[in-house]
């Protein structure tokens, strides 16, 4: 294979962003027949298409996503390394592009994170939220992402070969109003027949574990709602919608934060996380302190 051409990946990537020749080729200040002819020459080199055509509009292919996915990486690094240059005698803090899946309750993501704080390296880390990553865990395509820290591996494919990294394991606690949480806690876990609770979506690992606990336990709480953001659960929940599911690693945490108490603890509903990067990213130096960190699993 030819060696990589830095202004036909940059071409590629403006048309990416802009969706259409025309505007990528106002923002290059280069002509349309330009700008097509670059990219037609990287698709010549990586030997397959990168966009099709959805009216005026280009649309990405498979092997386009999969591109996109590196250059946005390979422009990140560029952008870090002239940085870093030009003031090599200042500390620079390493970037790293995480993301975060719904499921994961933001103050479990931050206490993964903060293990780094161990290893004394200055980080400046860029969140992401969206459907970024999932991506991510299917294999289609990183998004510029360094790693992920979800309820569930990712899927490793041949284009995207990545690594699972089990981080934490712990069971499930209730969460609730004051006045709720004093209803049910007598009779708990018999008292959630009939209690309004608050779901997590069906894509959460842990909505499987739950609605098997249930059937066994023969209850039928009245679900009043279904969330894949955990954050909104812990909202409908303080305001007094129903019990929401939490880890247990980090149910005090979170029953401070959103005004909200524990009603009880599903020893037998487990819960694990994952952080999840792409093997061409094991060497990073911020995934090596990570991976080096001493990480406990807070079990309960």
């Amino acid at each position: 294979m030819e060696w990589l051409n830095y202004h036909h990946l940059l071409y590629f990537s403006v048309a990416a962003r802009e969706g259409t020749i025309a505007k990528a080729s106002a923002e290059l200040h280069l002509s349309q027949s330009a700008v097509s002819s670059q990219i037609r020459r990287l698709e010549e080199v990586l030997g397959d298409k990168l966009f099709v055509r959805s009216g005026r509009a280009l649309e990405l292919t498979e092997t386009g996503q999969l591109v996109l996915s590196y250059a946005n990486v390979i422009f990140s690094m560029g952008r870090e390394l002239m940085d870093r240059l030009e003031h090599r005698d200042q500390a620079q803090p390493l970037r790293a592009h995480v993301g975060v899946a719904d499921a994961v309750p933001k103050p479990l993501a931050w206490r993964l994170l903060s293990t780094l704080q161990q290893a004394n390296l200055p980080i400046r880390w860029v969140y992401r939220e969206d459907t970024a990553v999932s991506g991510f865990l299917s294999g289609t395509t990183t998004h510029g992402l360094d790693l992920v820290i979800a309820d569930r591996p990712g899927k490793s494919t041949a284009k995207l070969p990545i690594e699972n990294r089990l981080v934490l394991s712990c069971d499930t606690t209730l969460l609730g109003t004051r006045a709720l949480c004093k209803r049910l806690r007598p009779r708990f876990p018999d008292s959630l027949e009939g209690c309004p609770i608050i779901l997590p979506g069906q894509l959460a690992t842990v909505r499987q574990e739950l609605d098997d606990w249930l059937d066994v336990h023969q209850l039928n709480p009245d679900v009043v709602a279904e969330c894949e953001d955990h954050g909104l659960a812990c909202c409908l929940a303080r305001h007094g919608e129903g019990v929401c599911v939490a880890p247990s690693a980090v149910a005090d945490e979170l029953a401070t934060m959103h005004a909200l108490e524990v009603a009880g603890t599903l020893g037998e509903v487990r819960q694990q996380f994952f952080i999840v990067v792409p093997e061409r990213h094991a060497q990073n130096p911020v995934l090596t302190a990570l991976f080096g960190a001493t990480l406990k699993a807070k079990e309960r």
